[in-house]
């Protein structure tokens, strides 16, 4: 499984900055994953499980947001 982070930054002239999250809590920018900035945050879920379904597993299916 990997997690990764996604954050809106605004001062990036307003994008969503996807990143990995690593075991040791730290995070790096993902340099194959970009979500355009007109997808909303209600959309995002789905959005990431488009991009990632090869990612998938028999044990780890789906999109999971963690807050």
């Amino acid at each position: 499984m990997q997690a990764i982070a996604v954050v809106w930054s605004g001062n990036v002239s307003g994008c969503w900055q996807i990143r990995y999250r690593g075991s040791d809590g730290l995070q790096r920018p993902t340099g194959e994953i970009t979500v355009p900035a007109e997808v909303p945050e209600t959309e995002l879920v789905q959005y990431i499980a488009d991009l990632c379904d090869e990612w998938a597993t028999r044990s780890h299916r789906e999109v999971v947001p963690l807050r």
